[in-house]
């Protein structure tokens, strides 16, 4: 939305953005879209939301020319598929659609053949390539010996914390859990998962 807003600012600055997501208060998002807007960056069950309050009246998608769907393949991976589906199939079919995606497995391309007409696929770079500028190292280790390990890594780092470190875990509880045992050691970290609100979730983010 804030990068919408620099881009409509230096067309036009009438054009109107609104952003609509769950976690914030909806009924400022529905005085928003009922004061008019020339864009809205959402996300798939909130403009359900809206779609469907105050019996429809609230907004349509009759105007609507030009969709975007970003990370798309995380958004049906995660089962929002259902959702995505069922809002481009209520926009005109005159539309312009495009997909953005860091990868397009095969149900990706049966997806783009379903919701988009005559699909031109555009591919930047070479596929199943590494940055040059990446460097990967795979350590493999027993679950128990997964802490250890890590300090050490978090031992060698401290000593120029030259960068920050991003530590992805499979489970909301266990974000929470390690965040606790590297604050107990002297880490200053934060957890960031689904399961906080978005002003936690924000504030997270500029923490990093």
């Amino acid at each position: 939305y804030r990068e919408s807003r620099r881009f409509a600012m230096a067309i036009d600055p009438r054009i109107k953005t609104v952003c609509a997501y769950g976690g914030a208060p909806i009924a400022e998002q529905i005085a928003d879209l009922k004061r008019g807007v020339d864009v809205v960056v959402c996300t798939p069950g909130r403009l359900i939301d809206l779609l469907l309050a105050n019996a429809g009246k609230v907004t349509d998608l009759g105007r609507v020319s030009f969709v975007v769907l970003d990370e798309a393949d995380r958004m049906f991976d995660m089962g929002f598929g259902p959702q995505v589906l069922q809002i481009v199939n209520n926009i005109r079919p005159d539309r312009l659609a495009v997909l953005f995606s860091a990868t397009f497995p095969k149900q990706m391309e049966a997806l783009a053949e379903r919701v988009l007409n005559r699909p031109l696929e555009i591919t930047v770079g070479a596929h199943s390539t590494v940055c040059d500028d990446i460097d990967q190292q795979v350590r493999v280790v027993e679950e128990e010996g997964k802490f250890l390990r890590l300090l050490r890594v978090l031992g060698e780092w401290y000593q120029t914390k030259t960068d920050c470190i991003l530590i992805f875990v499979d489970r909301q509880d266990a974000a929470d859990n390690l965040m606790r045992d590297l604050l107990r050691r002297g880490y200053p970290c934060i957890s960031l998962h689904g399961g906080k609100d978005q002003a936690e979730r924000e504030q997270a983010t500029a923490d990093f």
